[in-house]
């Protein structure tokens, strides 16, 4: 999610570099093998569904990573399967409509996040619809980030007030 490849492929880029390979085409050498490596993890199966196309997501025009989009693009929060997963939640299930709380869950799934959606105009996305979203414009990736932390901030609010 840093834009930022794996240290071996930065080196190797360098290498690519000192022995009189273009900048460009040694950066579309280094994105084709990252791509490679990053379809071939067995690891962030969620962050692969939110990010299949590692060019598009480095090459965006617009769009900071945000403490709450972070979370939601990596799985990585305030879900309680992630937080199951870790010993810190006895369940896994969604404190509002007991399915599993997963990031993909909250994101379009969750019917307690049904008014957050629609006003930031995400309630239509799919899994394979995000990327084209988030890129699209810098409007609707702001959308996005509003949705992110409005839902994010007010599970941490209702989890603190419950005792999690």
């Amino acid at each position: 999610m840093a834009t930022v490849p794996p240290i071996d492929l930065l080196v190797m880029e360098r290498w690519l570099r000192f022995h009189d390979m273009g900048k460009q085409e040694a950066t579309e050498v280094i994105q084709q093998k990252w791509q490679e490596r990053w379809n071939r993890r067995t690891v962030a199966s969620w962050s692969r569904k939110t990010v299949p196309d590692i060019s598009q997501w480095i090459n965006r025009r617009h769009g900071e990573m945000g403490f709450y989009t972070s979370q939601i693009m990596t799985g990585h929060g305030n879900f309680e399967q992630y937080l199951h997963r870790f010993g810190r939640r006895v369940f896994s299930r969604c404190m509002y409509c007991e399915e599993e709380d997963t990031a993909e869950h909250t994101l379009l799934i969750c019917p307690k996040w049904r008014v957050q959606r629609s006003r930031n105009s995400t309630q239509d996305l799919t899994i394979d619809d995000l990327l084209p979203f988030l890129l699209a414009n810098a409007d609707d990736w702001q959308k996005f980030e509003t949705f992110a932390s409005q839902v994010l901030r007010e599970k941490d609010n209702e989890g603190r007030s419950r005792g999690f």
